[in-house]
């Protein structure tokens, strides 16, 4: 761990595959570090990776589930990225609840202006009449 503190140019591990020639050694590793632990914040020093880093410990997936690119982002990059997404996400939210509530008002004033005509009462109209009392009006 110092000799990545000491050259600020090279990556800090977040993540590491630990792998036991014993199935015993795996056991005692899991208990050790119990992963559903609420005060893992609050891990004892003699725990901790250099007496300074929390440890958290669970069984690693399979290997062709793991993703190897995401494996340098830190827990924090995670939370910013997803905050970013929820923060677009509802922003496009919000401008479509805008664009829906806009094409509703109009909707409502358009109908106020021009309101439904039932052209059943007029009878069959045709265009030469529709043309004569067009010409009458004016």
């Amino acid at each position: 761990m110092h000799y990545y503190l000491r050259d600020p140019t090279k990556h800090i591990p977040v993540v590491a595959f630990i792998t036991f020639e014993q199935e015993e050694g795996r056991l005692r590793a899991l208990d050790l570090y119990p992963e559903s632990t609420p005060l893992w914040c609050c891990q004892s020093k003699r725990k901790r990776l250099d007496g300074r880093y929390r440890v958290w410990v669970e069984e690693a997936p399979e290997p062709t589930d793991i993703e190897w690119k995401n494996q340098d982002v830190t827990p924090r990059e995670k939370c910013c990225k997803k905050s970013i997404a929820i923060t677009i996400a509802v922003i496009l939210i919000l401008i479509s609840f805008g664009v829906i509530l806009g094409v509703k008002t109009a909707q409502t004033t358009v109908s106020r202006l021009f309101p439904d005509v039932n052209c059943a009462k007029f009878g069959n109209v045709t265009k030469t009449q529709a043309i004569i009392d067009k010409v009458r009006s004016e």
